[in-house]
């Protein structure tokens, strides 16, 4: 075989024009194969030169179609797509239906990587139409690539009847043309199809399949997911102990390779494995493996699971707390929208309610008018309850409405009580509490959102109202105090109920910890006190009272730069 330097010479000295631009082409595809960019990107760019100077489409689209591969292997999909798209175009002209078959192909490749799935479906299917349609047709155009791509595709929208479908086309097309790599991962994806349809026995069938293949090529990067998956399908049937025995030999497989992105989740599978097994502390051992692979946060799936498993076994709670309130976020961000929606939709008729009240008020006092007093005193109720919703909404509003920036202002603590207060008024009185406040008399002046500031009243307020509904107490009370206490703010809540339970200690801050039944909410309100006190560097400190009862103590440093 001759050297590249030969191949070089050859090239710069063919005096044949159009053997010499096939011959640089060849040059550009074959650094590409030995991962020198440079020297192909050289090359290519030559051979697209001279091709279009010279009118050679062929040559031209060779070229374009290397520099397409080039930014691939840089991962600059969107300049990869620009040439094979232009690749595409040449081939059109010249009318090579297989070339164009291809072009299609890499287009929908692009568009699979950049997760584009509509497009990519789009243009694999293109692809199909132009494939030839003879039994006996050459495989290097690529066929089963892009039915096995279009199968992937299908697989990846869960739409798995397509996906089988193409699929198995596929795989009879690869077995008929001997194409064995590409066969094993077919019977990989189908295996995958039939797991996410729950038809575990017969994705085990097709593991098994691929993995035979993949022995016989010897290609370990098709049989560790292989085996990872019929791993996956045991634990799924129930079948633990082979599950657990089938993840250990892959595990070994990935780990005498280096393969980090295997070996990470075959971590999970195990951890998985072990904890169906009921046995927590090899669970946890691998939970805590793929967490130290893994840079990322947890998944909401895999942090449940994780939930599951500390109650067993200790968990470091801020990790965990980190994960839950940026779920937590996410839902109190879904109930502000539909809040807003809610307190607009119910303003309107409150606003004609109030309106048709006062009219009739102010006409019948204008000419004298003389309605029974029972009917003017309901008018006036009429109009003072709606007047209390519209600052019922107003609150809300408030409450839910984003900061337009992210710089804080000072806030007086003492405004953010009395707006909580307002807030759950109708509440304390709807469940026979009463509340006591002493407010300092100075503004205490903080740094944070005042939205904050309330919620962290309202949730212990709330728990309070709850913990009060389950005592006997008969005379029900929460004591709200504020105070100056040197460079620090402080907020006292307390309520003469039950109090905590000895053992329940720093758990009460851990998200869905609760002691409440479930229709009195999910555990997460002090786990939100929590995030917050933590967010502004403040200090909360929870206890029962001598005279019996809970009592939260939360101190903020204060805002030194604003007059108080």
């Amino acid at each position: 075989m001759k050297s590249m330097k030969e191949r070089i010479h050859q090239a710069n000295t063919e005096q044949n024009l159009e053997k010499k631009v096939e011959l640089f082409s060849k040059l550009a595809v074959s650094y590409w194969h030995q991962s020198d960019l440079k020297n192909s990107k050289k090359f290519a760019q030559l051979t697209l030169n001279m091709a279009q100077n010279n009118n050679l489409q062929n040559l031209e689209a060779s070229a374009l179609n290397t520099l397409g591969l080039i930014n691939v292997s840089s991962n600059n999909y969107d300049k990869a797509l620009n040439y094979f798209l232009q690749t595409l175009n040449v081939y059109k002209k010249i009318d090579n239906n297989p070339a164009i078959a291809i072009s299609l192909g890499n287009v929908g490749l692009i568009y699979l990587n950049m997760n584009d799935l509509d497009k990519a479906l789009e243009y694999f299917l293109k692809a199909k139409r132009y494939v030839p349609q003879k039994d006996d047709y050459n495989a290097t155009y690529n066929t089963e690539s892009i039915i096995i791509n279009t199968g992937i595709v299908y697989l990846r929208m869960k739409r798995y009847d397509e996906a089988l479908k193409y699929l198995e086309e596929a795989s009879s097309f690869c077995s008929k043309h001997n194409l064995k790599r590409s066969e094993a991962i077919i019977l990989v994806n189908i295996g995958e199809a039939y797991m996410a349809l729950d038809q575990h026995e017969r994705a085990i069938q097709y593991f098994t399949k691929a993995i035979d293949v993949a022995r016989e090529l010897e290609d370990k990067k098709i049989l560790i997911p292989a085996m990872n998956n019929l791993g996956a399908s045991y634990c799924n049937l129930g079948q633990f102990k082979e599950a657990v025995k089938t993840h250990s030999k892959t595990l070994q497989m990935a780990e005498e390779l280096g393969y980090k992105e295997f070996i990470k989740n075959i971590y999970l599978y195990l951890s998985r494995d072990y904890e169906k097994q009921k046995d927590f502390e090899s669970a946890l051992k691998f939970y805590k493996k793929h967490s130290k692979i893994k840079d990322s946060l947890f998944t909401e799936e895999l942090t449940k699971r994780l939930a599951d498993v500390s109650s067993s076994h200790e968990i470091e709670r801020k990790e965990l707390l980190s994960k839950q309130m940026m779920e937590k976020a996410g839902r109190l961000a879904s109930i502000g929208v539909i809040s807003g929606g809610i307190t607009h939709e119910i303003n309107q008729p409150v606003c004609a309610i109030k309106m048709s009240a006062e009219s009739i008020l102010y006409w019948n006092k204008k000419n004298d008018l003389i309605l029974p007093e029972y009917l003017a005193e309901g008018l006036e109720n009429i109009v003072e309850a709606s007047n209390r919703i519209d600052e019922i909404i107003k609150h809300m509003r408030s409450f839910w409405k984003l900061p337009k920036t992210n710089s804080l202002k000072p806030i007086d603590i003492n405004e953010a009580v009395k707006h909580a207060l307002n807030l759950i008024e109708r509440q304390l009185y709807s469940h026979g509490v009463f509340i006591e406040t002493k407010l300092a008399k100075q503004k205490l002046l903080i740094c944070a959102e005042s939205i904050h500031i309330e919620q962290i009243i309202l949730n212990i307020v709330t728990n309070a109202i709850h913990s009060l509904d389950d005592s006997n107490q008969k005379d029900k009370r929460i004591h709200i105090c504020t105070r100056s206490k040197g460079d620090h703010a402080e907020i006292k809540i307390s309520d003469n109920g039950s109090g905590f339970a000895l053992e329940v200690g720093e758990k009460i801050y851990d998200p869905f910890y609760s002691t409440k039944s479930p229709d009195k909410g999910m555990g997460l309100g002090l786990a939100i006190v929590k995030n917050y006190v933590e967010k502004y560097n403040a200090d909360i400190k929870a206890g029962n009272k001598k005279s019996g009862g809970a009592e939260f103590v939360i101190t903020f440093k204060k805002n030194e730069g604003a007059e108080s």
